[in-house]
């Protein structure tokens, strides 16, 4: 839970320490990226996929709204999906369906 809370305060700092495509963005939003792919990757690790596309979202949204190219957004989000769809095995589907 601390992670979700911790993430947006940080990457809101970052983005918004220079404004829209001021001196440095590049650099801010390749540090939010990282960030937003090292926290899913560790969380993709646990059985928690709901959080990790809660996490995804939030930051997918967080770049988008700090003036991210749209083009970028979707090489990203597409990265994402291919990582998330190779990480769940079916034995995480199954257990998602019959739970449901």
């Amino acid at each position: 839970e601390l992670v979700k809370w911790t993430f947006v305060v940080f990457a809101a700092a970052v983005l918004a320490a220079h404004g829209e495509h001021g001196p440095g963005w590049k650099r801010e939003v390749a540090i939010v990226g990282l960030l937003l792919a090292v926290i899913t990757t560790v969380l993709m690790r646990q059985p928690d996929f709901g959080t990790t596309v809660l996490i995804g979202a939030l930051g997918m949204g967080m770049l988008l709204i700090a003036g991210l190219p749209a083009a970028w957004l979707v090489a990203m989000g597409t990265a994402g999906a291919a990582a998330a769809a190779a990480a769940i095995t079916p034995r995480r589907i199954d257990a998602l369906i019959l739970c449901s």
